[in-house]
């Protein structure tokens, strides 16, 4: 099996991807436009599983290696009553909102108004992308 050798290991410094491993880069290193005038940076995105993969150590090493352009952190559930306050979302945002790239927040409910005032409140912190799912 081929080695990755552009994984960082834990404990070691991060480093750049070499040049000749810039063709992968460049390849999906290209907007993707949706209409609307909605336009993603590009067509990578980090989007790790809650309880699957340490994903402070994955997206440090994903930014620092300038992989990608944007995050989708893990599922928010919602409960059916009302939208968390600004001060929630900030506190389960704040390690992705350190990173300084754009996010794409998950919504998780089956209210929709809630659903609704939730990407409100998200907006209101800075949030220019809400993937809602019913």
């Amino acid at each position: 099996m081929a080695q990755n050798h552009n994984i960082p290991k834990t404990g070691h410094s991060m480093k750049r991807m070499p040049q000749d491993n810039l063709t992968l880069k460049k390849l999906f290193d290209v907007p993707l436009e949706f209409g609307g005038g909605f336009t993603l940076p590009s067509r990578v995105m980090l989007s790790p599983m809650e309880g699957v993969m340490g994903r402070e150590y994955l997206c440090r090493a994903a930014v620092e290696m300038n992989l990608i352009d944007l995050i989708m952190p893990p599922f928010i559930p919602l409960n059916d009553q009302s939208a968390p306050a600004r001060s929630v979302f900030s506190r389960k945002l704040a390690f992705y909102m350190s990173l300084k790239l754009p996010l794409i927040v998950q919504l998780l409910g089956k209210d929709v108004p809630t659903l609704a005032d939730s990407a409100s409140v998200l907006n209101d912190i800075g949030i220019k992308a809400v993937n809602i799912n019913l």
